[in-house]
């Protein structure tokens, strides 16, 4: 399940890499991981989801050569967690 913050960090992280000119199996190498965990974190499959931690989005920051917070909103997403997953779990 994607969150508005999942949303807000994949479409951050895509347009650095789109900037860097760095494709996802090239940025899971650089960060010491299999050439598909980016793709595999980026994909809206639930399936193959996989949420990228604190540790992660720094280590994918070093590689990229980029500031941590240009991954992430500023100063913050306006959303409540909760009731977004009420809703989801209401419909």
């Amino acid at each position: 399940m994607w969150t508005p913050l999942d949303e807000y960090i994949a479409t951050a992280l895509l347009k650095v890499m789109n900037e860097k000119k760095v494709t996802a199996s090239e940025l899971s190498l650089r960060i010491g991981r299999n050439s598909d965990f980016i793709s595999h974190s980026l994909s809206r499959s639930d399936s193959n989801k996989q949420k990228l931690n604190i540790y992660q989005l720094n280590s994918i920051a070093q590689a990229l050569d980029c500031k941590l917070s240009d991954l992430l909103p500023s100063p913050y997403l306006d959303y409540d967690e909760v009731k977004f997953n009420w809703r989801l779990n209401k419909d």
